[in-house]
């Protein structure tokens, strides 16, 4: 009975901890450059944000703005910025 509580719990550990995972892996190289490029330290995995209020709670790897205001996710917004 022990084992099988044991396997029961480890199951139900490990289906939370796949669905916590940050599922905001997947960006953009190019973008990623681009950011780079221009300032070094700006590309980061973050919320977006727009004018110091985040905008989503869901993280993404993206560029934040000079003044760290904002951070983009989006490489097409992050261009209409620059």
């Amino acid at each position: 009975m022990e084992r099988i509580r044991f396997l029961v719990g480890f199951f139900v550990l490990m289906v939370l901890i796949a669905a916590c995972q940050n599922k905001a892996v997947d960006f953009d190289p190019e973008f990623e450059k681009l950011c780079k490029d221009r300032t070094p330290d700006n590309w980061m995995n973050m919320r977006p944000m727009e004018d110091g209020k985040f905008t989503s709670d869901v993280s993404c790897w993206g560029c934040m703005s000079d003044n760290g205001m904002s951070h983009f996710c989006d490489k097409e917004e992050y261009k209409r910025y620059l």
